[in-house]
C-alpha cells in the first residue's frame, strides 16, 4: 500500500471514530437491524449506495447513515473501526461481520448481525440484500471477524440484547426458557440486582414514569391483556420506543415497539428501577417479601419427583410441598390439603396475592383434595402427580377451574 494511500486509510478511520464517540448511543442496535431487514429483496450493484442497489459496504453505509451514524466507505475502512468482538457467542444486534472470499485472506464482505446468527448482507448480483446465518458452511468457514459500532451503555440492556431469540417458557427464569417476569428478574440479576418474581410485585417497585417520553433504556414497561385490566406482561425498555420482552411460546425474546397497535392499546405504564444518573446503575431499595421466599423455595424443587405422603426433603405430594416451603419460612401448616383449607382466612378469586393457597375439590377423591401455591400473574406452582410432578400451571386452566374451591391466605 503506498504512503498517500496509508494515510487516507488513518484519516478516515479517525474522522470515523471521532463521528462515532461523539455520537454515543444516539441510535438504538435494534432501530439499526430494523432497516436493515427492512430493505431485505433490495437489488445488489457494485458500488451501490442506495436502495436502488447495494454493496455489502454500501448497504452499511446507509443503513447506518438513516440514524444519524455516519461509517467509512469501504469494507476495510469498516472493519478498522469500532470494538473487537472475540467470540461469536459474544455478538450483539446492530454488530458488523466481515467475511473473506475463499480465495483471499483478506476482508471482502460485511453484514449486519440481527441476532440468533441471522445477518442481513447485500450478497451478489444475483441475491441482492438477504438474511443468512453464521451457521452456513459457506459464512462459517470464511468469517473473519465482528466488530460492535453502538455499545449499550448500560449493562441491563446490553444482557437484554444478547437474549434475544432465547425461547419462552411458562414459568421460565433461564435462558433455557424465559415468561415476562423471569426474563426481567434475570437480565436484573445478571447485575447484582434482585427483582421480585412476578409481574404484579415487579410493577409494585421503583419510581413511577408518568410519560412515555420520558422513558430511559433500563426502565420497566407494562401491559395488560385485551381482556383484562390487570398488569400481565413486563419488558425492558431499549430507547427508541423498543423493547425486549419474553412475548409468547411462538415468539421466545423479541423486540417490539410502543408505537405498535397491540402495545399501545394495552400499555399501563412504566418503572424505574435503576439510579440513571450514576455511571454504575444502582437498584432501587428491594427488599423481598415473604411471599418472593415462599415462591423462591418452592421453585428450588420444580425438578423433584411426586410420590404421594412425601413431604421432602427429596420428593413431595401437594400439601407435602406447602408444608415444606410454608415451615421453611416460619410458617406452620398442617399436613393434609384438607386440613389446610381450614386455617388463614378466605380469599375470592380476584383478590389473590402472591403466597395464597388454591384448593381444588373432587380430583382424586372427594371433597378438598389438592393444594396449589399462587405465585402471582395466574400462575400456580403445585406437586401435581406422579406423571407432571412438582409444576407450574395457569390457574385459568379448564381443569383447575371445573375442580376449583377457593383460596385461604395464610401469610399476615
Amino acid at each position: 500500500m503506498s504512503h498517500t494511500r496509508k494515510s487516507s486509510l488513518v484519516l478516515v478511520t479517525i474522522m470515523a471514530i471521532i463521528l462515532l464517540s461523539s455520537m454515543a448511543m444516539a441510535a438504538s442496535p435494534i432501530a439499526i437491524t430494523e432497516t436493515a431487514e427492512d430493505l431485505i429483496g433490495s437489488p445488489y450493484r457494485f458500488g451501490g449506495t442506495s436502495p436502488q442497489g447495494f454493496d455489502s459496504s454500501g448497504f452499511v453505509q446507509y443503513v447506518y447513515h438513516q440514524h444519524g451514524i455516519t461509517l467509512p466507505r469501504t469494507v476495510a475502512s469498516q472493519a478498522a473501526i469500532g470494538t473487537l468482538i472475540e467470540k461469536q457467542e459474544d455478538l450483539l444486534p446492530g454488530d458488523l461481520v466481515f467475511f473473506r472470499t475463499p480465495s483471499s485472506s483478506k476482508v471482502s464482505h460485511v453484514g449486519i448481525y440481527l441476532g440468533n446468527g441471522d445477518f442481513v448482507a447485500a450478497a451478489s448480483a444475483t441475491d441482492g440484500v438477504v438474511k443468512r446465518n453464521l451457521n452456513q458452511e459457506y459464512y462459517r468457514e470464511n468469517f473473519l471477524g465482528a466488530k460492535r459500532i453502538l455499545e449499550p451503555d448500560i449493562p441491563v440492556v446490553q444482557t437484554a440484547y444478547s437474549l434475544i431469540g432465547s425461547p419462552y417458557r411458562f414459568g421460565g427464569t433461564s435462558p433455557q426458557g424465559f415468561d415476562s417476569s423471569g426474563f426481567v428478574q434475570y437480565v436484573y440479576q445478571q447485575q447484582g440486582i434482585s427483582l421480585p418474581r412476578t409481574v404484579a410485585s415487579q410493577a409494585a417497585i421503583g419510581t413511577l414514569i408518568e410519560k412515555q417520553e420520558d422513558l430511559l433504556p433500563g426502565d420497566l414497561v407494562f401491559f395488560r391483556t385485551p381482556a383484562s385490566s390487570k398488569v400481565s406482561h413486563v419488558g425492558i425498555y431499549m430507547g427508541d420506543g423498543y423493547f425486549t420482552a419474553s412475548a409468547s411460546a411462538t415468539d421466545g425474546v423479541v423486540v417490539r415497539n410502543l408505537s405498535q397497535a397491540y402495545y399501545t392499546e394495552n400499555f399501563l405504564g412504566a418503572k424505574r428501577v435503576l439510579d440513571q444518573d450514576t455511571p454504575a446503575p444502582k437498584p432501587a431499595p428491594v427488599e423481598p417479601t415473604l411471599a418472593d421466599k415462599i415462591i423462591a423455595d418452592a421453585l428450588a424443587q420444580l425438578d423433584k419427583p411426586y410420590v404421594f405422603g412425601a413431604s421432602g426433603p427429596n420428593a413431595f405430594d401437594c400439601s407435602g410441598l406447602v408444608q415444606y416451603v410454608y415451615a421453611k419460612n416460619g410458617i406452620r401448616l398442617p399436613r393434609t390439603s384438607l386440613s389446610q383449607s381450614q386455617v388463614g382466612t378466605p380469599v375470592s378469586k380476584s383478590n389473590l396475592q402472591p403466597g395464597d393457597l388454591i384448593f381444588l375439590t373432587d380430583t382424586y377423591k372427594p371433597g378438598v383434595s389438592h393444594v396449589m401455591i399462587y405465585m402471582g400473574d395466574d400462575k400456580v406452582i403445585h406437586a401435581f402427580n406422579p406423571t407432571y410432578g412438582i409444576l407450574i400451571s395457569d390457574i385459568n386452566h379448564s381443569y383447575i377451574q371445573r375442580h376449583w374451591w377457593g383460596a385461604r391466605r395464610v401469610i399476615n
